[in-house]
């Protein structure tokens, strides 16, 4: 075999090889943005649950609060009612 084909044999296998690792660097890219696509999604998604169960528990403790404060209102009126119809005689 002639030094030239031999020259000509390794660019060649050198050039495969130069293509096969920028194949191989675009799969990886590819599957790092797929990946980094995904984490990016779970977060949100994540995000999204806390935020709705923050919200429930909020909206859980302001209807209490609103129940607790109507209840004290309903008192006071009753109780002052009940004072009227006795000092008041009616």
């Amino acid at each position: 075999m002639s030094q030239e084909r031999k020259e000509s044999e390794a660019l060649e296998a050198l050039q495969k090889i130069k293509a096969a690792e920028e194949e191989a660097r675009k799969i990886v890219n590819d599957a790092q943005q797929r990946a980094s696509s995904k984490v990016i999604r779970d977060a949100y998604e994540e995000a999204k649950k806390i935020k709705e169960n923050y919200l429930n528990q909020t909206r859980k403790k302001a209807l209490e609060r609103k129940n607790s404060l109507v209840s004290q209102a309903k008192s006071e009126a009753e109780k002052i009612s009940f004072q009227r119809r006795i000092h008041g005689g009616l």
